[in-house]
Parts: C-alpha cells; structure tokens; sequence
C-alpha cells in the first residue's frame, strides 16, 4: 500500500495538472473572446466608416442643391422691380388716369369720339369696299 505521503504526492500532481489545464483553458477562452471583439469591432469600425463616407456624399449633395436654389432665387429676385421703381410707376399711372379723367368729364363723356370714329369706320368700309368692286371690274376685263 502506498503511504501518507505519496498519496498526498500523486494528489498534488493530478492538482497541478488539473490547474495547468483550468489555466490552458481559460488562456484559449480568453484568446478567443479578445479575437472575437477585436473582429467585432473591427467591423463596426468598418461600418462606422461607410456611414460616415455615405454622409459626407448626401451632404455634399445637399450643399450642392442649396447653393443652386440660392442662385436660382437670387437670380428670379433680381429680374423683380425695386420698391422705388414700382412707386414711380404706380405715380406715372395715377397721373395718367387722372388726366383721362379729366379729358373725359371735359368731353363729354366720349360719346362723340365713339360717333367719330364708327363714321371713319364706315367710311373706311366703304372705300375698301369701292377698291374691291374695281378691282374686280378690272379684272373680268
């Protein structure tokens, strides 16, 4: 039979070994949860990336059509009228209105320019009218 102390010798071998293994195990464990993170972050850092070019693309974009539609209204705000041209104008036509207001209220109210000039009309009708009949005798001739 074996002694005392060699069983507690052949006990502190299998503990050793049996603590050499826990270690060697936990050793790959932890190698394989730092492999796995590092992949994983890796890829986020990746992906992190693209979004981040993507961004920049869509905001260059946008910057782009916004400097477009600042030129296009800067241009259409150009073709407008200042304020002072349009009261200058508005004034012209005020002026002007007053003025046929006047002529017309002195005139009578324009019923002898319209008689006027429906008797030019007829008398315009006639002569074309005239011309018409000639040329027509000329030309059967």
């Amino acid at each position: 039979m074996a002694t005392l102390k060699e069983h507690q010798d052949g006990a502190m071998v299998e503990l050793r070994k049996y603590i050499d293994q826990r270690f060697v195990d936990t050793d790959k464990a932890v190698n394989a949860a730092l492999a796995a993170a590092e992949k994983a972050v890796g890829a986020a850092l990746s992906a992190a990336e693209k979004a981040i070019d993507k961004a920049e693309v869509n905001s260059e974009k946008w910057r782009a059509n916004a400097n477009e539609w600042r030129s296009a209204m800067s241009d259409r705000e150009a073709k407008f009228a200042s304020r002072t041209e349009l009261d200058a104008e508005f004034k012209s036509i005020r002026t002007e209105l007053a003025s046929l207001k006047e002529s017309r209220a002195a005139g009578g109210g324009g019923r002898d320019v319209v008689a006027a000039g429906r008797a030019n009309l007829v008398a315009i009708v006639a002569v074309v009218g005239l011309l018409f009949t000639i040329g027509l005798a000329l030309w059967r001739r």
